[in-house]
């Protein structure tokens, strides 16, 4: 899974985001969910984390000889986190 992050910042405070997970279902795809949790935010660790387990929430993946959807929804959270903390830096 991979995951991408375009953040528009004002006076420190995320304005606007961005945020697309890949290889976690069969297409990548936006995740609103979790950009409306960003909103407003000045990048606390904790809404770094809850954007991430947006991410997770609203992912369907499948389950594969590569790799379990659980595992999926994990690294996809994971991924999501560093991509903000990333976009933030």
């Amino acid at each position: 899974a991979m995951a991408l992050a375009a953040l528009r910042l004002e006076d420190d405070r995320i304005v606007e985001a961005r945020l697309g997970v890949g290889g976690a279902e069969h297409r990548p795809r936006r995740i609103e969910a979790a950009e409306g949790i960003l909103r407003g935010e000045a990048g606390r660790p904790k809404a770094l984390a809850e954007a991430g387990a947006a991410v997770a929430a609203a992912l369907e993946p499948a389950s594969d000889i590569h790799a379990s959807a659980e595992y999926r929804r994990d690294l996809a959270q994971v991924m999501t986190r560093r991509a903000i903390a990333e976009a933030l830096a």
